[in-house]
């Protein structure tokens, strides 16, 4: 479960690799290698988002993400109002980024 019913109402995932990222190819631990495409970790959080229909989710990613790779591995497509995509941050810089904000 994404979260306890009714506690939480919208989700913002800031460079999330929610449709995996090829980077974690040459992960080392386990939990880098669930973040490859595909993966089970990967299917099952697209479903619970796919399915959840009470938590409104945003979504933001970055053009120059060097983790999330390609850059569109952070958008999953269901809702492109609620996605947003920058042109200009690194992946760590998203999360101290006033535009993000």
């Amino acid at each position: 479960k994404l979260a306890p019913e009714d506690k939480a109402l919208d989700v913002i995932t800031i460079g999330s690799p929610l449709n995996g990222t090829h980077v974690a190819k040459i992960a080392l631990g386990p939990n880098g290698k669930e973040m490859r495409p595909g993966s089970p970790l990967i299917e099952d959080l697209q479903q619970e988002i796919a399915n959840n229909r009470r938590i409104h989710f945003y979504h933001i990613a970055s053009k120059v993400d060097q983790l999330i790779f390609p850059h569109g591995s952070a958008l999953i497509g269901m809702h492109p109002e609620k996605e947003y995509l920058v042109e200009d941050i690194g992946h760590m810089t998203l999360l101290f980024s006033p535009r993000v904000v």
